[in-house]
C-alpha cells in the first residue's frame, strides 16, 4: 500500500511514561487520578481606581464565574465609606480603627465556593504606625456562628508585609462548595502598632486571595486553541487556530508579542467563543519568535509563533512538505507534526545508540531510516533520520517503510509525518505518523512576481497579471480602503496591503 495514515492518539506514550513517573505513575495505575491544579476561586487586589468604591465595597478583581465583580470585602457597619481608600499598591485601605471594642471592628469577606474544595487562603496587612496590631481571622457558613480560624492569629506591623501575613493557610473542609461563606479580620485590641492607642486616621491594608480545586465534574474558566505552537516559513504566510471559551464571563483578548512581525486577525473574540477561527499573519522576513496570548479573566493561554524564513515557501503541510534542509532548521517540537520529503538512503544500525549508518545493503534495522534531499547524500549534516514507532503506537508506518523488511524501498522518494526533534544527537524526526510514496500531490509555493511597496506617501502595487480588488488594512486589522488602483496615497504609518491572493506588509513613511 502506497499511503498509510491513521488517527494521531496524544496518549500514545501515556503507559510507559506514566509507569516510570514515580508516584503520578503509581497512581495512575491504580486509577487515581491526578491531582487538579489549584485556581483563583476569589481574589482582592491590584485595584486601580484613583478613588475608592463609592459604597465602600471592594469587589474581587478576579476569581470563579460567581465572585469575579460580585464578591464583596467591606469594613463593618461603623465606618463611613469616607474611610475607605485604595493604597498605591492596589490593595483596600481604611481607617477608622480607634476606639475598638470586642466584635466590633473588622475587615469582612463574602465570596462563594461552589463547585471548589481544597480552599488555602493568602492574607497580607500591613499598618501605618497609629493603625492596629492585633487581628484574628474567623470563618462562617452562611447564617452560622463565626468560628476561629486555627492559624489565624495576625501581628500586623508597619514593614512590607512582612509580619501579617499567613500563605496558603488550609480553610476548613465545611466551607468547600458553598454558595456563601465569610471571612473576616477582626480587630482584638486597641493598641496600634506603636504600642500607644490606636488613632483615628490608624491605617489597615488588606490583600486577599483564596484559591481552591474544582470538584469531579466542574469546569474551570478555560479558553481551548486548537495548537500551542504555529510556524511560519515565508514573508505575507497566514495560518490558522481554533478558539472556544469554557464557563468564561469576560472576552478574550488576543496579544501578540511581536505584531509587527505576527498579525492577529481580530484583537478581541466574544467569552462565549466556539470553534472560532483565529488567522495569524506572519509579516517579517527573517527569522523570529513571539507569543500569542489570549486571556478572560484568570484562563489564558499561550500560542509560541516561530518563523524560520525558507526560500521555497514550504511550510511542512502534507501539500508543501519541508526539504530534509528545512526540516533541520525546523526542529524543536515534541507536539506539532510537520510532513517532510526526502529520498530513503539507509538506516542507523541496529542496537547503536549514536550516530552509526549503513547506506547500502544489506539493512538490520526496523526501528529507523534515514533521508536526504539527495539519493546519493553520504554527508551526515545532511540526513535526517527518521524514528518510526512501535506498530501499536503508529500501525503501518514501521511495517510500510524499515528497509530491514524492505530493502525495495532503499533509494526511494518519501514524504513522512512526524514532530522535528533530534533523534542519534543530530537534527532527526520522532514519531512518524503517515506516509506516501506518491508525490504527485506535492505543490510549489514559490513567490510570484507580484510586489507592493511604500514610498513617498504612496503605497505602489507592481506586476499585478490582472485587475484585483486591493484592501489595505491598519495593525489592528481594521480595513482603511478598498481599491482597484495600484497606487494609493496613504499616511504615515504601518499597513498590511492584501492583493488578490497575496498579503504584504508596508512602511509608509
Amino acid at each position: 500500500m502506497d499511503t498509510i495514515k491513521k488517527i494521531r492518539i496524544k496518549v500514545r506514550y501515556a503507559f510507559p511514561k506514566f509507569f516510570f513517573g514515580g508516584l503520578a505513575g503509581l497512581l495512575w495505575l491504580l486509577g487515581v487520578e491526578s491531582f487538579a491544579q489549584p485556581i483563583t476561586v476569589a481574589q482582592w487586589n491590584g485595584y486601580t481606581q484613583s478613588v475608592p468604591p463609592a459604597d465602600g465595597q471592594f469587589k474581587a478583581t478576579t476569581g470563579t464565574v460567581a465572585n469575579k465583580d460580585i464578591a464583596v470585602l467591606t469594613r463593618d457597619a461603623t465606618v463611613a465609606n469616607s474611610n475607605y481608600a485604595v493604597n498605591t499598591d492596589g490593595v483596600a485601605a481604611s481607617s477608622g480603627w480607634n476606639g475598638a471594642d470586642e466584635n466590633e471592628k473588622y475587615w469582612i469577606a463574602t465570596f462563594a465556593t461552589t463547585g471548589y474544595e481544597n480552599l488555602t487562603l493568602t492574607s497580607k496587612q500591613l499598618g501605618s504606625n497609629t493603625g492596629p496590631v492585633d487581628f484574628k481571622i474567623q470563618y462562617k457558613i452562611g447564617l452560622g456562628d463565626w468560628t476561629d480560624l486555627s492559624g489565624g492569629i495576625i501581628l500586623v506591623q508597619n514593614d512590607n508585609y512582612t509580619s501579617g501575613v499567613v500563605t496558603d493557610l488550609e480553610l476548613p473542609a465545611i466551607m468547600s462548595d458553598q454558595s456563601q461563606v465569610l471571612l473576616r479580620w477582626l480587630c482584638t485590641s486597641t493598641v496600634s502598632i506603636r504600642g500607644d492607642a490606636v488613632a483615628s486616621g490608624g491605617v489597615n491594608r488588606l490583600d486577599v486571595t483564596v484559591k481552591g480545586t474544582a470538584k469531579s465534574g466542574v469546569v474551570d474558566p478555560k479558553i481551548v486553541v486548537s495548537t500551542s505552537e504555529l510556524r511560519f516559513n515565508f514573508q505575507t504566510q497566514q495560518k490558522t487556530v481554533i478558539i472556544s471559551g469554557e464557563n468564561l464571563t469576560d472576552p478574550i483578548s488576543v496579544t501578540s508579542s511581536n505584531p509587527s512581525m505576527f498579525l492577529p486577525s481580530v484583537n478581541s473574540l466574544p467569552a462565549d467563543a466556539s470553534d472560532i477561527t483565529l488567522d495569524i499573519l506572519f509579516l517579517g522576513t527573517v527569522n523570529v519568535n513571539a507569543t500569542l496570548t489570549l486571556s478572560s479573566g484568570q484562563a489564558s493561554a499561550t500560542i509560541n509563533l516561530t518563523a524560520v524564513v525558507s526560500g521555497t515557501g514550504d511550510d511542512g503541510t502534507e501539500a508543501y512538505p519541508y526539504t530534509v534542509a528545512e526540516a533541520q532548521n525546523n526542529q524543536g517540537s515534541s507536539t506539532a507534526y510537520y510532513w517532510v520529503k526526502g529520498y530513503i538512503i539507509g538506516c542507523i544500525k541496529y542496537g547503536s545508540t549514536s550516530y552509526n549508518p549503513e547506506l547500502e545493503a544489506p539493512f538490520s534495522s526496523n526501528t529507523n531510516i534515514l533521508i536526504a534531499d539527495n539519493p546519493n547524500e553520504n554527508d551526515k549534516m545532511k540526513i535526517v533520520p527518521v524514528q518510526l514507532p512501535a506498530e501499536d503506537v503508529a500501525p503501518g508506518v514501521r511495517a510500510g517503510l524499515n528497509l530491514f523488511q524492505n530493502p525495495g524501498n532503499f533509494g526511494k522518494q518519501v514524504k513522512i509525518e512526524g514532530t522535528l526533534e533530534t533523534y542519534f544527537g543530530i537534527p532527526g524526526m520522532r514519531n512518524a505518523s503517515a506516509y506516501s510514496f506518491d508525490m504527485t500531490g506535492i505543490q510549489s509555493n514559490n513567490v510570484s512576481a507580484l510586489t507592493v511597496f511604500a514610498d513617498k506617501g504612496t503605497v505602489f502595487v507592481r506586476n499585478l497579471t490582472e485587475p484585483v480588488k486591493i484592501k489595505v488594512y491598519d495593525l489592528t486589522g481594521k480595513l482603511i480602503i478598498q481599491t482597484a488602483a495600484t497606487e494609493i496615497p496613504l499616511a504615515k504609518g504601518i499597513y498590511v496591503v492584501k492583493a488578490g491572493m497575496e498579503t504584504f506588509k508596508v512602511v509608509n513613511k
